[in-house]
């Protein structure tokens, strides 16, 4: 059973859509990637494994994916879902590609925006690569798209 969320608000929406100019700018580096040398500790070399420091932006989007109405159960079935979605990672299927996204609705777009955010606690520079691969950026075009067909959503 899905968790109850509350409509995402038109000013959260705006705050979200702020950030597509941003994201969009070919000049844009979502990440720099934080690098150790291996170092002798107590006479064993130790390696440490990099991880992506965020441009300040990145962690606006990712405060806002949990910390606004955005939120959304990121592992709940919606009634939208193709059948058969299974509650849990399933859910993560049902957006793969680009095509997926311009055919989303607005909480699947959502449900993806939050799983983005969840991934990257499990794999270091997993939003780096939504946005080098431009999904993020098309659901967030998409949300404009929706807004503007349906007026405030």
């Amino acid at each position: 059973m899905s968790i109850p969320y509350e409509l995402w608000t038109s000013e959260d929406m705006d705050r979200m859509l702020a950030l597509l100019p941003i994201f969009e700018d070919e000049g844009f580096v979502p990440a720099a990637w934080i690098k150790f040398e291996p170092q002798m500790i107590d006479g064993r070399l130790v390696h440490r494994l990099p991880y992506p420091e965020y441009h300040e932006k990145v962690e606006e989007f990712r405060s806002l994916c949990f910390g606004s109405t955005c939120r959304i159960d990121p592992y709940g079935v919606l009634p939208e879902d193709p059948p058969g979605t299974e509650p849990g990672l399933d859910t993560a299927r049902v957006i793969t590609s680009e095509a997926e996204i311009a055919e989303a609705t607005l909480n699947q777009i959502r449900r993806y925006l939050v799983l983005c955010v969840r991934a990257e606690r499990f794999c270091d520079g997993y939003i780096e690569g939504q946005l080098k691969l431009g999904k993020i950026q098309a659901a967030l075009r998409r949300v404009a798209e929706l807004r503007k067909s349906d007026g405030d959503v």
